[in-house]
């Protein structure tokens, strides 16, 4: 359907209900179909969303239609609009994050009912933010610089909280593990693909030893969180669950989408033969940079730091499901943006060539 109204909240599923993503348009420099005239092999931000990827930007505004570059297909080519702003699964994560730290902190404790405090210390909850490598850099600031503020509450419920950030391997799978393994664990892709995880033994347990089990506000969390389905892929009650949220904290979509605003990013894919792509190896556990080839690496950081020493970041990864070789890239600015990205590609090229000769 054509999208005219500015500001006009928008909410997308695919096609099975178990993503969904939120826009609006910012202006009025364009009208009509926003898919219009888009080739249907060229990948879209909805389709780079779709790979569980951070659909950053290409140009000096603030969100591309096509922001994927498939070599495959004549490459270098992209397009651009700026009327549209995606607020993918990244701030879907800090919009619930918020609404737990909003309801945590109307927690008041009462020390005379607190259990063997250096105890509880030892046993506190974990509020883990999971999340992969393709997340913008501009989400793990925003996220590190709110869960400082909040350890800065001293003699608060929050002294009997750990909350970490965890970055983990490309996957629903890996995501949902970490998640499984929390107290409570809030995982989303870019694609809008995830849900808040909570274990109730754990925090009953924890609850108890604090005194704080019949308290409202622990009672009221604990309703928001299993408003969640507990299975990631209920992108319909997702949708009724961000609409409770931001309720909750009475937050416009605009107040919404600006609470970071993203470093200029893109993944290009170059075709890759499959003996060389089992030569990639990245890191385990996270996937943020190589351990093989040493070399190859070596000279991505080189790149990068050449380039953007202060905001400039680039990871290449072997795709799982293609033969395609994933490269990411983000900077302060598109034009460093686009010389590491050109300049890795070039290497990568190279690389690629030389493993072909090699086997012959």
């Amino acid at each position: 359907m054509p999208l005219k109204k500015i500001n006009y909240k928008c909410c997308s599923f695919d096609g099975d209900i178990d993503r969904v993503i939120y826009f609006f348009i910012k202006n009025d420099t364009s009208t009509g179909r926003c898919n219009d005239n888009k080739r249907s092999n060229r990948r879209s931000i909805a389709s780079g969303i779709d790979s569980g990827i951070d659909s950053g930007i290409a140009s000096g505004i603030d969100n591309t239609i096509d922001n994927t570059i498939d070599n495959t297909i004549d490459s270098g080519i992209y397009r651009k609009s700026d009327n549209i702003s995606i607020i993918d699964g990244s701030k879907i994560i800090c919009l619930i994050f918020q609404c737990v730290i909003k309801i945590l902190s109307n927690i008041n404790l009462e020390k005379g009912n607190i259990t063997n405090r250096i105890n509880i210390l030892e046993k506190k909850i974990d509020i883990n933010i999971i999340y992969t490598a393709y997340v913008n850099s501009s989400f793990v600031y925003y996220m590190k610089k709110t869960i400082n503020e909040i350890n800065k509450n001293k003699n608060t419920v929050f002294e009997y909280i750990n909350i970490n950030l965890l970055c983990t391997k490309t996957g629903i799978k890996y995501l949902d593990r970490l998640a499984q393994e929390s107290s409570i664990g809030i995982l989303f892709e870019s694609n809008g693909h995830g849900s808040i995880y909570a274990n109730i033994n754990k925090l009953d347990k924890w609850s108890e030893n604090l005194g704080i089990k019949n308290n409202i506000f622990f009672i009221g969390l604990k309703k928001y969180i299993f408003f969640f389905n507990q299975r990631t892929g209920d992108a319909l009650l997702n949708f009724i669950s961000i609409e409770l949220s931001l309720a909750l904290l009475n937050w416009t979509l605009k107040q919404w989408h600006n609470i970071y605003i993203r470093l200029p990013s893109l993944f290009i894919n170059l075709p890759c033969p499959s003996h060389v792509l089992s030569t990639l190896i990245p890191h385990p556990t996270h996937e943020q940079y190589l351990i093989q080839p040493q070399l190859l690496q070596h000279n991505i950081n080189k790149i990068v730091k050449e380039v953007d020493p202060y905001c400039g970041r680039c990871f290449i990864r072997p795709s799982g499901t293609e033969h395609m070789i994933r490269i990411y890239a983000e900077a302060k600015t598109t034009d460093q943006l686009n010389q590491i990205l050109e300049k890795v590609k070039g290497i990568v090229l190279s690389y690629v060539s030389d493993q072909a000769k090699k086997n012959g």
